[in-house]
């Protein structure tokens, strides 16, 4: 018969086993002491390698197991201990680009009571509680001392009896911790199913915005091209106001250099006019004086004889004909000056016609060399503009030159500017897609540069 002793060796070893298969079923990537969720994150917010707020790093650890004992043996300075802690595995960690976004062996832990976990594949995280993984491991934790016991006595056999019932016990928790493990992979496989649907999802909008902003940008080309147009012509109006504005400014500055000049002719006539006066004044007083003196000596010699009157007389005659000349001179010169003040003022008017026209005709040329480049800008828009659409041009009745340039050429030739506008004009219709222009137009256009004298009989041109 089997001793007893016999029968506790036996149970023994049977415990042994089972410990043995327990500990190879939670392994070391199993949580031992606390409850544990795969693919959650109860610290999503926490540093690289670092602690901040509540949040603890814990160290780089190979294995969960390792990042659990860490949590429970950790103290803080006030005595605060690990409530939680969260577990980046390195095989299910998810790929990273940088080194800071790879969060992989790193374990965290938390001093407060906040479980709020968020999915992430890759990452687990433990709190104080019950876990199947915890209470199979506690409850096989004391394994180790039955055979001592067992071997010990009958106390041991006795309690070896449970052997059955523990046994049990041990298949049921290994059996719910692969049913968790498994609902674990399918949770890990829809997440990871809906993050690639996410991405597929923004990858797809990304594309529709990327159209969007393509056909934007299109559009934004097209209508910049108009607005190009018009500022183009803008510029060109503001161009030709400028040299307007310019040309007003030089008139009118001329204008008041002229009037400054004949300010100061007049003001140097009136200085003649008052030295002319100031010399005749000067000559009467001298003359004056003369007939006092005269008229002293006459009265001193009394009246003497006929030789003494006839002296007297001729003094006469003398001193009137000196008067006559005086008057005559100063008359003379007052004539002259009038003429001179005259002439100055016709002189005055014919520059300011002369500025006045030439004004007009610098007016006129702008306006003309404005037209002009319009006409011709307007050609090179339309002749590109039917590059772009692919048709091809016909001719008709044998010529070369499109209605366009024979236009422009037209315009030019009776303006007698841009001619070198109006051949790029026709260059660019010639070579370039034009529509088919009626044969009735073109003879009339052909007729009329007849009759102007650029087309010779011979059908030569002339430029």
């Amino acid at each position: 018969p089997t001793k007893p002793r016999d029968t506790a060796a036996m149970r023994a070893l049977v415990l042994l086993g089972l410990l043995a298969l327990v500990e190879g079923f939670l392994g070391k990537d199993q949580c031992k002491e606390m409850s544990c969720s795969f693919g959650s994150n109860n610290l999503p917010n926490a540093r690289w390698r670092g602690s901040s707020g509540t949040t603890r790093f814990l160290g780089t650890f190979s294995t969960l197991a390792e990042c659990e004992q860490a949590c429970v043996q950790y103290k803080d300075r006030k005595g605060n201990g690990c409530k939680s802690f969260v577990y980046h595995d390195i095989e299910r960690e998810t790929k990273c680009v940088t080194k800071r976004q790879c969060f992989d062996s790193q374990c965290f832990g938390s001093t407060d009571e906040k479980w709020e976990p968020k999915p992430q594949l890759g990452v687990v995280s433990g709190r104080h509680g019950f876990g199947v993984g915890s209470a199979m491991n506690k409850a096989f934790s004391s394994v180790e001392t039955i055979p001592t016991a067992m071997f010990g006595g009958e106390e041991a056999e006795g309690k070896g009896g449970d052997a059955a019932k523990r046994k049990k016990a041990a298949e049921e928790a290994k059996k719910k911790a692969q049913q968790q493990k498994d609902a674990a992979i399918a949770a890990q496989k829809k997440a990871q199913q809906e993050s690639e649907k996410a991405a597929e999802e923004a990858k797809k909008k990304a594309q529709q915005e990327k159209d969007a902003k393509k056909k934007a940008a299109e559009d934004a080309k097209r209508s910049g091209g108009k607005q190009g147009n018009k500022a183009a012509e803008e510029a060109k109006r503001k161009a030709a106001e400028e040299a307007k504005k310019k040309a007003a400014e030089e008139a009118k500055r001329k204008a008041q250099q002229e009037k400054d000049a004949a300010a100061k002719k007049a003001e140097e006539k009136r200085r003649s006019e008052a030295a002319s006066k100031e010399e005749a004044r000067k000559r009467a007083e001298e003359q004056k004086k003369r007939e006092a003196a005269a008229k002293s000596s006459s009265s001193s010699k009394g009246s003497g004889g006929s030789g003494t009157k006839a002296s007297s007389k001729a003094a006469d005659e003398a001193r009137a004909r000196k008067e006559a000349s005086a008057k005559a001179a100063a008359e003379d010169a007052r004539r002259r000056e009038q003429i001179k003040a005259e002439d100055a003022k016709r002189a005055a008017a014919e520059s300011q016609r002369q500025r006045e026209a030439s004004q007009r005709s610098a007016e006129e040329a702008a306006r003309k060399r404005a037209e002009d480049a319009r006409r011709a800008e307007e050609a090179r828009a339309r002749a590109s503009q039917k590059a772009k659409n692919g048709k091809k041009g016909a001719s008709d009745g044998g010529a070369f030159m499109g209605i366009e340039g024979l236009e422009l050429l037209l315009s030019a030739s009776a303006t007698r500017v841009s001619i070198s506008a109006a051949i790029v004009a026709i260059m660019a219709t010639f070579f370039g897609a034009r529509h088919a222009a009626t044969s009735r137009k073109h003879r009339q256009i052909e007729a009329e540069l007849r009759s102007r004298g650029h087309i010779t009989e011979d059908g030569s041109w002339l430029m």
